[in-house]
């Protein structure tokens, strides 16, 4: 576990990232909070607010997702998936 101001943000997530607002370069497994920010991600974001700015390998569940290179949609209420 981490908490938004551990570490910075150039840091990668291998597991479980919880934070109330945070931003990953990598994240590998669930990255849960308020605000989720990754660069790449494979595995899932779960939270009110979810973005991945670079290729998005798994899904996202909250009430805003904006989705990564490889999105089905770019943006989306629910749920998001990439492959």
């Amino acid at each position: 576990m981490y908490g938004a101001a551990a570490f910075p943000a150039s840091d990668r997530v291998v597991g479980l990232g919880l934070n109330f607002a945070g931003h990953t370069d990598t994240v590998y497994g669930l990255q849960a909070g308020f605000y989720n920010s990754a660069g790449n991600l494979r595995g899932l974001q779960v939270g009110l607010v979810n973005v991945c700015k670079g290729a998005l390998k798994g899904a996202q569940l909250g009430f805003a997702n904006i989705g990564g290179k490889n999105a089905v949609l770019p943006v989306t209420i629910g749920l998001n998936i990439g492959f």
